[in-house]
């Protein structure tokens, strides 16, 4: 309870950086976030509801079955962990629970590993906005580096599997299957937008809050300025991840850095993971713990494939 009124006695002495991490965080929100991820929570809202989900389950479930020994309903989770990025895993994962079509050990695990940054943020932002304005990067570098963040979540699955056993030994590929007819509705439609308004508000509430911190770790003028970029990076990825053209970071140890953080997602990330689960039985702290494996596994195959750059 003490760390609330500590922000707060430092937002009372530093109301410029305050208003401008505000600022920062706001407009990263209002024009990034919004537009790129409240079409997808109310149109996945719709698409659970109703499951649709099926056509799409039912082309890839013999290769995703075998990979990741799942049930068949899990197989939307991946998909849109693997796509539209985090928090949206998070609350498929939450929402399919909620519908009992996948069981409270899978929905544990599928949250583990299908709960990622989104290859467009990757792409559009990482790579072209960060990597590309600091470093000279080759094709094969960029290929590289996009490999290594999505293919450490996968063996991070394969980690959580060995370490969780018993929960395979009778997974639930049971689960509910089907929909109500009384759900055939605009009534439902309804439902997903005020609740996709609800959960984009609350996402926005946390990334004001990390960037108002980031802002503040940003503005230390005696913190050196590689720390500074990784302690920012932690708390709130986007701006964070903006400050490295203020470092000496050479370019593996810049790159190794980069894919970690983003493997991780910072703390942000996980609060606003936690706020589309918290109503849930879903593990959080086992959730932490796993993202902590997943940064730790990307730095290991970037110095490992990248330390002769």
């Amino acid at each position: 309870m003490y760390i609330p009124l500590i922000i707060f006695i430092i937002m009372l002495f530093f109301p410029g950086l305050t208003k401008s991490g505000a600022y920062i965080g706001l407009n990263l929100w209002f024009n990034t976030i919004i537009p790129t991820l409240l079409p997808y929570m109310i149109i996945s809202g719709i698409v659970t509801h109703f499951n649709a989900f099926n056509i799409i389950s039912k082309i890839i479930y013999p290769i995703t079955r075998r990979l990741f020994k799942i049930s068949f309903n899990a197989n939307y989770c991946i998909i849109v962990g693997f796509l539209c990025g985090f928090p949206m895993g998070s609350k498929v994962i939450a929402d399919m629970l909620s519908k009992q079509r996948i069981s409270i050990a899978e929905a544990n695990y599928l949250l583990c590993f299908c709960n990622n940054i989104s290859p467009s943020f990757i792409l559009n932002y990482v790579v072209a906005s960060i990597l590309l304005n600091q470093y000279k990067l080759n094709g094969h570098i960029i290929y590289t580096i996009f490999i290594i963040i999505f293919l450490s979540p996968i063996i991070s699955s394969f980690i959580y599997r060995y370490c969780n056993k018993k929960d395979f030994l009778n997974l639930d590929t049971k689960c509910n299957n089907v929909y109500s007819s009384c759900d055939k509705n605009f009534g439902i439609i309804d439902k997903c937008i005020s609740s996709s308004f609800e959960n984009i508000f609350r996402i926005g509430g946390y990334i004001i809050i990390f960037s108002v911190i980031s802002n503040w770790i940003n503005n230390i003028d005696y913190l050196n300025k590689n720390l500074t970029f990784i302690l920012s990076s932690i708390f709130e990825i986007t701006s964070g991840l903006n400050t490295l053209r203020y470092t000496s970071i050479s370019n593996i140890y810049g790159l190794t850095l980069v894919v970690g953080l983003c493997s991780f997602g910072g703390i942000c990330s996980i609060a606003q993971t936690y706020s589309m689960v918290k109503d849930s039985p879903l593990e959080i702290k086992k959730y932490i713990r796993y993202k902590l494996i997943n940064a730790l596994i990307s730095i290991i195959l970037t110095i490992t494939t990248l330390s002769n750059l």
